[in-house]
């Protein structure tokens, strides 16, 4: 797992925790861990095989963070976020995704006013009632309402760098594969749009089987969706698609 992935687990986990309103000494911990894991040069992974000992050499990482990390190296799951995720309404995870408004002004959404679905949050905001909490303004509804819209336009997105992180693990996989002579991503995550729908991806082999078993049998890889004898689509753990193509060196340049 590549460091940004296991450092995602830990900033989820503290916002869930800062809805909840736990421990603020607790929910600091995880978000500095977070950034630790994120600016850290050596790979988690390998720290980890190493032994918990290892990862414990890391400022701020004490036994029980290494614990989890080890956790998340080894199952890519953290029972913890599965079970705060399991206690708070999934609309209510979905608002830390409007822009300008973190996970305490969600906390407030959620167990002040008791809004639990998105269609809740539009009506509070256009009939004034969020103005009315402490630390909101009508300016907040403003926001509020104007991200509501954007998450309806841009609906099932991802942004690009959780996408590349994605993409790029697989793709180096898939590369070094002896059948394969070059892989690549394509479509908009190749154009460095800011926001993607899903992946694509460009393999030249001379053995589409094997490409394609590979792909299905990736870590990242929850389901195969459908497949065929140069296409294939799946969906990662992360809820994204990817399409794979797979063609001859020759056609590489027009596909």
């Amino acid at each position: 797992m590549q460091n940004v992935e296991i450092a995602r687990y830990f900033s989820e986990l503290a916002d869930l925790l800062e809805i909840q309103g736990s421990n603020p000494f607790r929910i600091r911990a995880y978000r500095n861990a977070a950034r630790t894991l994120e600016n850290l040069t050596e790979s988690i992974s390998e720290l980890a095989a190493a032994g918990k000992s290892s990862l414990t050499e890391i400022p701020g990482i004490g036994k029980d963070l290494a614990e989890k990390i080890t956790i998340i190296v080894e199952s890519q799951k953290l029972p913890q976020l599965d079970e705060l995720k399991s206690e708070i309404p999934t609309d209510v995870v979905s608002m830390l995704r409007i822009p300008g408004i973190g996970p305490k002004k969600v906390a407030a959404l959620f167990n002040d006013l008791k809004l639990t679905t998105l269609e809740a949050l539009r009506s509070a905001a256009e009939q004034g009632e969020i103005a009315q909490l402490k630390g909101f303004a009508q300016k907040t509804e403003q926001t509020i309402l104007a991200g509501l819209d954007h998450l309806e336009t841009v609906g099932q997105r991802f942004l690009l760098a959780d996408a590349k992180t994605f993409a790029d693990e697989i793709v180096n996989d898939l590369a070094g594969l002896d059948c394969v002579s070059q892989a690549t991503v394509a479509g908009s995550c190749r154009r460095r749009k800011e926001t993607v729908g899903d992946l694509d991806l460009l393999v030249t082999s001379s053995d589409s089987e094997q490409v394609m078993s590979a792909l299905t049998e990736h870590r990242l890889v929850q389901e195969t969706l459908a497949g065929g004898e140069t296409k294939q689509r799946v969906r990662l753990i992360n809820g994204i698609e990817m399409d794979l193509r797979v063609v001859p060196d020759e056609s590489y340049g027009a596909a």
